[in-house]
């Protein structure tokens, strides 16, 4: 064929791709793009897309420059996503965009609250505009301090950033952050040409690695744990699931590894390693209990993490008279889509699901032969799930009703909770880094990397202290900088949440505020923010431990004199409570002599009398009243009998009347009669 024959042929051709809708591009598909990505990974087996409709570019060009011209790296950052995504996935990225994971709007509205910059905590601001949040303002527009804070030191992990890159928070921005997966340490393991060549060279150290790249080129439902701690580390949910603490930032708290020489930095800092939660242990992920709603939002702005989960304990286990419930899912149900998505459910499907008490299903759940089992999303691992009405014997905290019905599963079973105090947050505009030395590991990947730059320079050579905006990506003078007073784990700090139950709580934003201007002024020290009521803007928020154990607290942990850190009221010792004396608080902390201004000790939540020294954020959680409390800190009759039992039935009570030598007949409290809906659950 002549060179005019193929004119004449590429014309007709055109034509008919034109009628068709169908781009020239498309048609050559993906053969420019694998002369230099040769092995890359398709993107799943659900998008057999050429590169460039996700992508664009010109495959044509014979030059990197032409043909990357217009390229979107990732087409499923939020950016992109309704162009990119939407054309299938409009429903799913229009709610992952008004998901808490994208918004922040928790702790934006929270922390805003707390400083006096809004009136309520009710979700008014986010990281962008959408539904009816707010772009959360610049302080240069709204005046407020705290906005600069958010911008430049607390909102790196939301998913409009790529975060920290750094090991262990690789990860990419968008529907991506999720459902691509990144190793620890941002190498790609890529069968693409182009990245291996790329990986050899940061290996050889003739190239750095600027920044993360995925595992491989492949989207995934099977989201693993560690794909979750790119974002959810540091002392929050997600760290204590698998059993970590980060240690306190000073560098006498930094350990070395058993060679002496390496540190064990993940996630910008070390960690104790503590028991983790039971169903890590067991081999459950992440998103075997959180469901995709959760998780991806349901479409509503949400303003706390808290109003937007549904799964509780007792949808699989039951309770102790109760079987969880179990319904068949009809057929065309749109769920199945979900189950068909994940080639690890697909293969053990069921026709009948657990679903929660919010009416959500558990598609990885399944109820066959009157059992619970759940399916692994990420192993695809079968897990027989224990029924507490099934129990041979049920132990003497669950045969009390009240325990049941007014207490969440983890007030008892959680073995240790993040308990940090005393956040302590200084601004400074003046380069006075020698100062911070001690503190450089921040967690805080542009703190550290300021640090870690003008630390190995002589004083004269310092620049300016500045940080980007995490929203726009611009820098400003001064840095941000934080400490602890303390870091602990031990025991739990209970009160009552927003469902009316017993529920672990946890200080969040107890800030004291220090600000030194240019020119070494100091405008603000040690300042604690109050709330437009006039309140002290410190809270204790309920919050849900993931360190889950069948080994529960000791009934000693919540009953009598000996509870009283438990209860909210502090480090202290109960005192008097006789005829001649009134019955008080003896505190062992006393932080306002090293200077806070405080009334109480940092782990208070309330006085003896009821009177409420640190608030909740979330609607209608406080902690105990005064009558609550006294009937906690005095041990009643009732107590004592299910106590000598619960005793009884462990062998600890026969073992102290052998050893003590008190007769076997002895007087006795009357055992308690069981509380539930019946004699045997």
């Amino acid at each position: 064929m002549g060179g005019r024959d193929r004119l004449v042929m590429r014309g007709i051709l055109g034509i008919v791709l034109m009628v068709l809708g169908v781009s020239a591009q498309e048609v050559r598909g993906d053969e420019g793009c694998l002369e230099c990505h040769a092995g890359i990974e398709r993107i799943s087996p659900t998008h057999p897309f050429p590169c460039v409709q996700c992508h664009g570019g010109d495959p044509g060009s014979r030059s990197r420059e032409g043909a990357h011209k217009g390229l979107v790296p990732n087409p499923s950052d939020l950016k992109h996503a309704p162009e990119r995504c939407g054309g299938c996935h409009k429903e799913e990225v229009a709610r992952v965009r008004r998901s808490l994971m994208a918004t922040t709007a928790g702790i934006i509205n929270t922390v805003r609250y707390l400083w006096g910059a809004q009136e309520s905590p009710d979700a008014r601001y986010g990281t962008f505009s959408v539904g009816s949040l707010q772009a959360l303002p610049e302080v240069r527009v709204s005046g407020e301090l705290v906005d600069d804070l958010l911008r430049r030191r607390c909102l790196r992990c939301h998913l409009y950033t790529r975060g920290a890159q750094r090991r262990g928070d690789y990860r990419a921005s968008g529907c991506a952050a999720c459902h691509m997966p990144y190793a620890d340490d941002g190498m790609s393991r890529s069968a693409d040409q182009a990245l291996r060549r790329l990986m050899d060279r940061v290996r050889e150290g003739s190239r750095t690695l600027n920044r993360g790249y995925p595992k491989r080129h492949s989207f995934t439902t099977q989201v693993p744990t560690s794909q979750c701690l790119r974002c959810h580390n540091g002392n929050r949910v997600g760290l204590d699931f698998v059993g970590k603490f980060e240690r306190d930032e000073d560098e006498n708290y930094r350990f070395l590894s058993l060679d002496g020489r390496t540190g064990s930095f993940i996630y910008g800092l070390d960690q104790h390693r503590l028991l983790p939660d039971i169903h890590f242990e067991r081999g459950l992920e992440c998103i075997d209990c959180h469901t995709q709603r959760e998780v991806m939002g349901d479409g509503s702005v949400r303003g706390r993490s808290w109003d937007q989960l549904e799964v509780r304990c007792a949808d699989c286990h039951g309770t102790p008279w109760d079987l969880p419930q179990a319904h068949r899912l009809p057929e065309g149900a749109p769920q199945w889509r979900v189950i068909e998505a994940n080639p690890r459910l697909k293969k053990g499907k069921g026709r009948t699901f657990l679903r929660t008490e919010a009416g959500g299903w558990l598609l990885n759940v399944v109820w066959e032969k009157d059992e619970a089992f759940l399916i692994s999303k990420v192993s695809g691992k079968r897990h027989k799930i224990p029924l507490l009405a099934r129990q041979p014997k049920v132990p003497v905290a669950h045969r009390i009703r009240a325990h049941m019905e007014r207490m969440e599963c983890h007030s008892c079973h959680a073995a240790w909770t993040f308990q940090d105090y005393g956040l302590h947050v200084l601004r400074e505009d003046v380069a006075r880094y020698s100062r911070w030395s001690h503190l450089a590991s921040q967690n805080d990947p542009q703190v550290q990397r300021l640090l870690a730059q003008q630390l190995s320079r002589p004083p004269a050579q310092w620049d300016p202290p500045g940080m980007r905006d995490w929203l726009t990506g611009r820098w400003s003078l001064g840095v941000w900088y934080r400490g602890w007073t303390y870091r602990r784990w031990e025991g739990r700090i209970l009160g009552v949440d927003s469902r009316g139950k017993v529920s672990c709580f946890r200080p969040e934003g107890q800030f004291v505020v220090s600000h030194v201007g240019r020119g070494g002024t100091v405008l603000l020290d040690s300042w604690i923010p109050r709330t437009r009521q006039g309140r002290r803007g410190w809270a204790f928020n309920p919050y849900v431990p993931h360190t889950q154990r069948r080994v529960t607290a000791s009934c000693e942990e919540c009953h009598g004199p000996g509870a009283v850190r438990t209860l909210g009221l502090g480090p202290a010792l109960l005192w008097g409570g006789k005829e001649d004396e009134a019955e008080r608080l003896l505190p062992i902390t006393r932080p306002h002599l090293d200077g806070i201004p405080m009334e109480g000790a940092w782990e208070q939540m309330v006085r003896v009398d009821g009177r409420v020294l640190q608030a909740s954020t979330h609607p209608g959680a406080r902690p105990f009243n005064a009558v609550e409390l006294g009937g906690l800190l005095h041990l009643s009759e009732a107590y004592k009998g299910w106590r000598i039992m619960d005793l009884e039935e462990r062998g600890f009570y026969r073992l102290f009347r052998e050893r003590s030598g008190v007769p076997a007949d002895s007087e006795r409290l009357p055992s308690p009669k069981f509380q539930g809906g019946s004699e045997k659950p």
